[in-house]
């Protein structure tokens, strides 16, 4: 392949290569912005670690983009202090331009660029805006070396423009940059990190008399873990320092160097293999180097050397070789190969992340969709059976409450009748007297209405306590079966719990208002009295009750003659002072004659006075409280429509309120299924959106993943 063909190839590689980690670096930022965003069902399966993992990934491949975006290949010599970079480099250029000795040394970063002028010029940082001065050449050991009182600050960046056609490895687009000592000071390290971390390749500048230290392998652990893994090349440096050992402490101490730096590269870094373990690591002399090659451009003849100075000069030769071959026309293997090796982990990296991550949305969803199925299920089922059960229910209480009057009815009539019973325990003092006769008869009327409520309670009140109760708790039982099971538990806990129902018995006769009594003495076998019981006997058969005008006599008076007759009849038969009664007992004192009629008077007396007698020790009392019974009973019967409707009427009432609040709360409850049906419908809606960006970026990050093998192919395998 011509220069130009291989310079358009490179070209080629670098543009597909920037925007291949372009997209990348989009797709990684674009994945850190959903997996910050997602809904908490799905972020709660994202770890703090890959978060710390996305952050990682973000800063790789945006520091792998920058390294891309320049058009240079940069190689950096980087060691500990006084290992031997710069005389190392002095040997590549063949001239003792950088400044070296012993110890600290190196002071600033140097970096070492092609010119296509013939004389080497030298840029000196200006301030702190990025300026440069030229100045010449010489000045550079005054300038970058720690020794000297006219250095330059640790930090500054020092250029030497070197002639392209004094040294081979600038011909292309390649710098070489020497680094201050590493474990000076921590801002030292930090510098360096900053200035030597982006290298194409690294060339690590061993002391042969030591070993690879940690503060080494942590740098380049470092830069594995933010850009790539680094290509490392290994230079033990100072090997001469063997030519007073012997052969074979020598072979030992190198096999030692081999070992340690194959654990360094194949074990740790995994940047080479065992078999490619010593092609990228040399044992040689930087300051014998250049002191032969400076000796030969002068034109000095050597003398034919020993054996262990030749291995050191082909080591050295076979590492100038692997820096021409890895800087010319395998430097697009040697700038891309690494970074599309981390693209290709970071893009499996991400597809595997939110694989799982969708792995486990797909779960939820699946979850979510089988929620809100059961919650309409739930919900159009219990709606259904709320109409249906209401429905039911209402028809239990209307039955309950025919009951309930049927009871309530007989119970009350029953109660009516013992009344007979229940004057006798009345005992207040009676008095002949008008108001004490008001004031009995009120407590009287009192005494009875509440020891008839009392034995109503007694009777039935405990009776339909009870089964209004265990109708309330049949009920909500009922209506709970409605409820998904796991919803029942929690609705029977919201049941307010209310006061145990008893019924009430409200019984007004005013019985006391309309209550007359003729508190005068009445002699039951008294012709008088017999008159007045007659006389009102005809009224109610022949007047009735209302009727005592005039008017209606006449009519009475003109009814036909049987009919009146057939009364009088009857009349007869059923008075005691009839005068049938009259005629016979004249007929009889006639027959009998006077002993009789005698004997009958005087019996007549002895009544009279028995009774009037007892009038006055009680039976005033017995009178009045047998008549106010039997008046208080005929109020009484007036009111059983009045008091089983009253009972009715509270029954309903606390059925039709537990009704109410049980229905109130299965609402509340189907409310609450289908808020949590909206909300279910949401996170479903939020999980399918999610879903669909996670597939995006799995297709995105294997697509790239593809691309990039695609540029391997195009790019690096043909080169390799």
């Amino acid at each position: 392949m011509s220069g130009l063909e291989e310079k358009s190839l490179l070209t080629d590689a670098r543009e597909d290569a920037f925007i291949l980690f372009s997209d990348l670096s989009e797709l990684v930022h674009k994945c850190r912005e959903v997996a910050s965003k997602c809904t908490n069902e799905v972020s709660s399966r994202i770890t703090e670690n890959t978060f710390n993992k996305l952050d990682q990934y973000l800063e790789q491949v945006f520091n792998i983009r920058d390294i891309l975006s320049r058009q240079h290949l940069k190689v950096v010599f980087f060691g500990r202090t006084s290992s031997g970079k710069s005389t190392l480099i002095n040997a590549l250029l063949g001239e003792k331009v950088l400044p070296s000795g012993i110890g600290h040394t190196t002071n600033c970063f140097i970096q070492i660029q092609g010119t296509s002028r013939n004389e080497a010029s030298l840029l000196v940082p200006i301030g702190e805006q990025g300026c440069f001065t030229e100045t010449n050449v010489s000045n550079l050991t005054d300038i970058a070396n720690a020794l000297s009182d006219q250095h330059i600050d640790e930090k500054s960046l020092v250029v030497l423009n070197w002639p392209r056609s004094r040294c081979r490895l600038l011909e292309d687009d390649v710098i070489l940059v020497d680094s201050p000592g590493i474990d000076v000071t921590k801002t030292f390290d930090d510098w360096i990190e900053d200035n030597c971390a982006d290298a194409d390749i690294f060339v690590l500048v061993a002391n042969s008399e030591s070993t690879i230290m940690m503060r080494e392998k942590n740098f380049f652990r470092e830069v594995s873990e933010k850009i790539s893994k680094p290509n490392i090349v290994i230079v033990e440096n100072r090997w001469d320092c063997t030519d007073f050992e012997e052969r074979n402490v020598v072979d030992l101490v190198k096999s030692q160097h081999v070992e340690r730096c194959g654990q360094f590269l194949v074990k740790d870094l995994k940047t080479t293999t065992q078999d490619d373990l010593m092609n990228r690591l040399f044992f040689t002399s930087g300051k014998e180097i250049l002191n032969a090659r400076m000796k030969e451009k002068s034109g000095y003849i050597q003398r034919k050397q020993d054996r262990l100075f030749q291995d050191r000069v082909d080591d050295f030769d076979r590492f100038e070789k692997l820096m021409k071959d890895s800087l010319t026309h395998t430097s697009i293997h040697t700038k891309y190969g690494s970074h599309c090796r981390t693209g290709k982990v970071i893009c499996f990296e991400l597809a595997k992340i939110f694989e799982n991550l969708a792995k486990s949305g797909f779960g939820l969803k699946k979850q979510c969709l089988q929620e809100r199925q059961e919650l309409l299920s739930s919900i159009d089922c219990t709606e259904a059976e709320m109409k249906n059960i209401t429905d039911t229910l209402r028809g239990q209480i209307k039955e309950m409450l025919e009951q309930t009057i049927q009871r309530v009815s007989v119970v009350f009539h029953e109660e009516i009748n013992n009344l007979n019973d229940l004057i006798n325990d009345f005992n207040i003092q009676f008095y002949d007297d008008k108001v004490v006769k008001l004031i009995f008869v009120q407590e009287m009327e009192r005494f009875l209405v509440h020891g008839l409520i009392m034995n109503m309670k007694r009777r039935i009140g405990k009776q339909i306590s009870s089964y209004v109760v265990q109708s309330q708790e049949d009920m909500v039982l009922q209506i709970s079966q409605q409820l998904p099971e796991c919803k029942r538990s929690t609705f029977l806990e919201t049941i307010p719990a209310n006061n145990p129902f008893e019924i009430s018995f409200f019984i007004e006769s005013s019985s006391s208002i309309d209550f007359n009594f003729n508190s005068n003495f009445q002699f039951s076998y008294g012709v008088f009295f017999w008159a007045r019981e007659y006389i009102s006997t005809f009224r109610k058969m022949f007047l009735g009750p209302h009727d005592t005008n005039n008017g209606s006599l006449l009519t009475v008076q003109n009814c036909s003659t049987l009919t009146a007759v057939s009364k009088l009849t009857l009349l007869a038969l059923a008075s005691q002072n009839s005068m049938a009664g009259m005629l016979a007992s004249s007929f009889l004192c006639r027959r009998i004659g006077l002993r009789l009629v005698g004997g009958t008077l005087l019996t007549h007396g002895i009544l009279y006075f028995y009774e009037k007698i007892n009038w006055s020790s009680g039976g005033q009392e017995r009178a009045i409280k047998e008549k106010f019974v039997l008046h208080l009973q005929g109020k009484l019967r007036m009111l059983v429509y009045t008091i089983t409707s009253t009972c009715c009427q509270q029954i309903q009432q606390e059925l039709q309120f537990t009704l109410a609040v049980v229905c109130k709360l299965v609402e509340e409850s189907v409310d609450k299924m289908k808020r949590e049906f909206e909300s279910t419908e949401q996170k479903l809606g939020c999980l399918t959106e999610d879903l669909d960006i996670l597939e995006d970026l799995i297709y995105s990050a294997e697509d790239i993943g593809i691309r990039i093998e695609d540029f391997e192919d195009n790019y690096l395998c043909s080169r390799g």
